[in-house]
């Protein structure tokens, strides 16, 4: 859904498959089950019979925001007690963690989740 969501317009299954670095029947049978729940719509090509785009529908916008918005509180919550060196010296090896993950650089574009806009907390007092 976070895929979805960062491409409203919507995308290719192709796409959305390379974007999840998972195969393109992986992809299918995620998309048949949010479909199935009314989260997604699929929507034909006009130019082309084999291409088929997807789409958050309203119903997946309003979820993924509510669990997106959810899980930043919690990640809020995890990090609260860490002073302002714990998360300096936290985001150097976080941001090492990604290119394990991601031996072919196919997530670079996708957005960096441990720099949260907004105000940086302050070391605890002693």
């Amino acid at each position: 859904m976070a895929a979805l969501h960062r491409k409203p317009q919507g995308v290719t299954m192709s796409e959305l498959s390379r974007m999840l670095l998972v195969s393109n029947g992986n992809a299918t049978a995620v998309v048949d089950r949010l479909e199935q729940d009314g989260l997604v719509r699929r929507t034909p090509s006009d130019t082309d019979r084999r291409t088929v785009f997807v789409a958050l529908t309203a119903e997946g916008l309003t979820l993924f925001e509510r669990l997106a918005a959810e899980h930043e509180s919690e990640v809020d919550r995890l990090l609260s007690g860490l002073s302002e060196s714990d998360l300096d010296a936290l985001l150097p090896l976080l941001k090492r963690m990604g290119p394990r993950d991601d031996p072919d650089g196919r997530m670079a574009s996708a957005p960096l989740l441990v720099e949260a806009p907004g105000p940086r907390r302050h070391d605890p007092a002693p």
